[in-house]
């Protein structure tokens, strides 16, 4: 990886801002870096963790680029383990571009991505799983990621997963000697390592299970506006949107593809889904638009209702409200404006569905709908239980592998050399979660992924 190099990156995102950082690491940081700044025998001088006020100099004509802050970190106590500094200058594409330029003709390597979480694992500042949450932080769209991200990147999945270890430790010790006793003896200790093994499989089995249901939501939630033709379901996207991103019409049937648009609310990310009314057609093109629908209604985390007061209710709107009633839904009555049909009344009714009554139109009661979208996107994250030691993609695949391991190891106990094999495998999955297997292919796959900077 050429640990040997002095890198620098910039750490704060591209284009113009009031400052940016720039990030240097290396055993030769302080000595190249210096070369820069004006007095350097005052930053030679500088006490580690104090910043100071400096002027960031061209090396071969003195002319001054930037009024710089700068602050250094000796190693080991610094986010990489290595001698770090970091530079705050003006924010201007100018001013970063010249100063990383400098620094390079100064004898320091421009960082490669995650380089210097990279050095951080490397140098025992962090395991993988936190090295992990450091980009899931970063990347993190919704309240509930950041949560999962925020306790991995805490060491909390740390500590647990070495109580994984803990007790396959102790399983597999127990197993291994058990060839030394008689067959009488220490019944009792073989029964609680057993017993401990098949609550490790639980407790295993139960994360993965949370997992599931945060996948379901990664990367934002999905909410569908769905209903029949014609009640304002395109109304309502280009009012959620804020402008008008698809085309409304009087006639039924004028959206006939699902459209989708990436929506904040309450700081969390949504997918918003406008999809093509469902009725009864003889349209083909429709009718594949109906067939999508239905499948985005299927995934939807959160599913809006609309349904047009003054419509007859028809059997396929019925059959779809029976199903939805005991999902995340949201039901609107639109049009309350006009006289509301007494058939769609009663099914409300009879159903105990309260819609909300509003007016897209005259946008009546808009701001409530609104609220009921916050309202049900955060009791949605405050229901989820986040995982206590699963938080991505790869430690998944790994706990997966891990529980079968000891699932095999449970039923060959008496066979001790097949179960001790098991446990052993089961040992080398904790290993590799936590990053003490050294892999450079998986190693590279998961830094190769994160930002230059970081």
């Amino acid at each position: 990886m050429g640990r040997e190099r002095t890198i620098a990156a910039v750490a704060t995102p591209a284009g113009t801002g009031a400052l940016a950082i720039i990030r240097i690491s290396g055993d030769e940081a302080f000595e190249k870096v210096s070369k820069c700044l004006d007095p350097a025998e005052k930053f030679h001088k500088a006490e580690p963790k104090k910043i100071s006020l400096f002027k960031f100099k061209r090396k071969d004509t003195g002319e001054m680029i930037d009024e710089v802050t700068v602050i250094k970190y000796r190693g080991p106590s610094s986010y990489t383990g290595e001698d770090m500094v970091e530079i705050f200058c003006h924010g201007g594409p100018y001013i970063i571009n010249s100063i990383i330029k400098e620094l390079i003709y100064n004898g320091i390597d421009g960082a490669r991505k995650g380089e210097f979480t990279r050095r951080a694992f490397i140098n025992g500042k962090m395991d993988l799983t936190r090295a992990e949450a450091v980009k899931s932080v970063i990347e993190s769209k919704t309240e509930l990621e950041n949560k999962i991200a925020v306790r991995a990147l805490s060491g909390e999945y740390k500590k647990k997963i070495e109580k994984w270890r803990e007790k396959i430790v102790e399983a597999l010790v127990q197993i291994e000697t058990e060839i030394e006793f008689e067959e009488d003896q220490d019944i009792e200790l073989e029964n609680k390592e057993k017993r401990d093994l098949l609550e490790l499989v639980r407790v295993i089995g139960e994360d993965l299970k949370r997992r599931e249901k945060i996948k379901e939501i990664e990367g934002g939630l999905r909410v569908v506006i769905a209903g029949p033709a014609n009640a304002g379901k395109s109304t309502l996207f280009n009012k959620i949107v804020g402008y008008e991103r698809v085309l409304t019409h009087h006639e039924p049937g004028t959206t006939r593809d699902w459209v989708s648009e990436k929506i904040y609310i309450d700081g969390n990310e949504l997918i918003l889904i406008d999809s093509a009314g469902i009725r009864k057609t003889e349209n083909p093109v429709e009718m594949e638009g109906i067939k999508k629908s239905n499948e985005e209604i299927e995934k939807a985390g959160l599913v809006i209702w609309v349904s047009a007061a003054d419509e007859r209710i028809y059997e396929e709107e019925k059959e779809w409200i029976e199903v939805l009633k005991n999902r995340n839904t949201i039901f609107l009555l639109n049009k309350v404006d006009k006289k509301i049909n007494g058939e769609k009344e009663k099914f409300f009714k009879r159903e105990k569905i309260n819609p909300e009554l509003v007016s897209l139109k005259n946008e009546l009661n808009l701001t409530d709908i609104f609220n009921q979208i916050s309202n049900r996107v955060r009791n949605l994250n405050e229901s989820i239980e986040i995982p206590d030691m699963i938080g991505n993609m790869r430690q998944e695949k790994i706990a997966e592998e891990m529980m079968e391991q000891i699932k095999n190891a449970i039923n060959n106990w008496e066979r001790v050399e097949i179960a001790a094999h098991y446990l052993n495998t089961a040992l080398e999955s904790v290993e590799e979660i936590l990053g003490k297997r050294d892999n450079e292919e998986v190693l590279n796959r998961i830094f190769e992924s994160f930002c230059i900077g970081k």
